[in-house]
């Protein structure tokens, strides 16, 4: 008799594990469907070109390229280059400039910035991480170094170039003729 008073037992505490094992799957079903069901807002944005210049035509006066403004918002290249056209605003030559142009512009331009230098928002801004660099160079160089005794002590530091490589010879003396014509200026409050 024993036996048979315990496998009713037995069969409700496997009853009662399951219901339980049931109630945490159900659990966790309710936490993932909240979790699904709560999201941002989507704004959603039909690409009609009537609807597109007045996004990108700010964005393209405060200097941004037709490239960045692609990455910004989203809308290809070519769209945002036909809608500018389409609206009358001239567009930008993408010919290299040189470096005491690069300086005058208010906008970005396809040219890289000489070392030191960045863009950032369009403007041409010190690089935190290059413009130190730069000061060591020209401190180097007010010092009457030549380029090679220059390139020797950076490598010597283990400084690296805007690649992430050795210096060269010839790197340095494209930034120190930038310092002989007065392209690049370092003041004395310069010092980041």
């Amino acid at each position: 008799m024993r036996n048979n008073l315990n496998k009713p037992r037995l069969q409700k505490r496997t009853r009662g594990s399951e219901i339980c094992r049931l109630l945490e799957v159900v659990g966790r079903l309710v936490n993932l469907t909240r979790h699904l069901l709560s999201h941002d807002f989507i704004e959603l944005f039909h690409n009609c070109k009537h609807r597109i210049f007045p996004i990108i035509a700010p964005l393209y006066s405060e200097g941004h390229s037709i490239r960045n403004i692609a990455k910004l918002t989203g809308i290809p290249a070519t769209t945002i280059n036909s809608v500018l056209k389409k609206n009358g605003v001239q567009l930008r030559t993408n010919k290299s400039a040189t470096v005491k142009e690069l300086f005058q512009q208010k906008f970005k331009s396809s040219t890289p910035p000489p070392f030191g230098f960045t863009y950032i928002g369009g403007q041409l801004e010190k690089d935190t991480k290059e413009f130190p660099t730069l000061l060591i160079i020209h401190k180097q160089w007010q010092l009457n170094l030549t380029a090679t005794a220059i390139t020797h002590h950076l490598n010597r530091l283990k400084i690296k170039s805007r690649m992430q490589r050795r210096w060269s010879r010839n790197a340095i003396i494209k930034i120190i003729k930038r310092f002989e014509d007065g392209t690049i200026t370092i003041k004395k409050g310069d010092s980041k």
